[in-house]
């Protein structure tokens, strides 16, 4: 895979696009030995943004984004039990 392709993999996987539509745009294979790995960091580093960006708003009074983070953390309890 080239830089050029890494680079629009990791911005599509950023996106949450699914791996078949990020094979579709950027023409990377998913039979590619970096492709799984690139998309699985890049859905995990923008779903840690939002995740900071929940937890940010729920310490400051949001009650939706409180509703939210208690789901979060209930939902890790229950995972790693």
């Amino acid at each position: 895979m080239t830089e050029e392709q890494k680079k629009n993999v990791a911005y599509y996987a950023s996106l949450h696009y699914s791996e078949n539509d990020i094979t579709f745009l950027t023409g990377v294979e998913r039979t590619d030995p970096e492709f799984k790995d690139l998309v699985r960091i890049e859905y995990l580093r923008r779903e840690a943004k939002v995740r900071e960006s929940i937890f940010r708003l729920a310490e400051s009074g949001s009650s939706p984004a409180q509703a939210m983070a208690l789901r979060i953390v209930e939902t890790k309890k229950l995972s790693t039990i």
